[in-house]
């Protein structure tokens, strides 16, 4: 679907250097930008950390505890389940290596989500509420939004 769609928009503006491919690419998250809300409002928790977590590292090396505490995963054991239920949701995909099949969901989540930062507890902008959670604060203070969607990081 996509393909059709980047190579008529690379037609259409008759360029091809990489500002135009950057520019398409851009126009077809900021079109395709309310599904993708769609999609993370309807996660749980672990199964947005668990997109976070494949979309940074490519699926490798997910069950070693330096990634599992640098995404917020206090055992393997959820991330399993996390992975499990994206996978019966066809988001994700296994071969050797866990993928996301929507590479420009891939690429919305790298963009428009806050650095991985947020989800560092040693980070003096976080806050915790009362589980123990980090919750990613904008600059003042303010829960972080993407344009007027209210997000919790975790």
């Amino acid at each position: 679907m996509y393909i059709q769609q980047f190579l008529f928009e690379l037609w259409r503006q008759g360029g091809k250097s990489p500002a135009t491919i950057s520019q398409i690419e851009s126009d077809i998250l900021e079109r395709r930008e309310n599904e993708f809300i769609i999609l993370w409002d309807s996660l749980t928790p672990n199964q947005r950390k668990a997109l976070r977590l494949l979309a940074k590292t490519e699926g490798e090396a997910i069950f070693y505890s330096e990634s599992l505490q640098r995404f917020g995963f206090s055992s393997g054991s959820i991330l399993s389940r996390a992975l499990s239920s994206l996978s019966k949701r066809d988001i994700i995909i296994k071969n050797k290596a866990y993928h996301i099949q929507n590479v420009m969901l891939k690429k919305w989540i790298l963009r428009t989500l806050p650095p991985l930062t947020c989800l560092d507890r040693s980070v003096p902008s976080l806050t915790r509420n009362s589980k123990g959670w980090a919750i990613c604060n904008g600059e003042n203070g303010t829960p972080g939004k993407i344009r007027g969607h209210s997000l919790v990081y975790w």
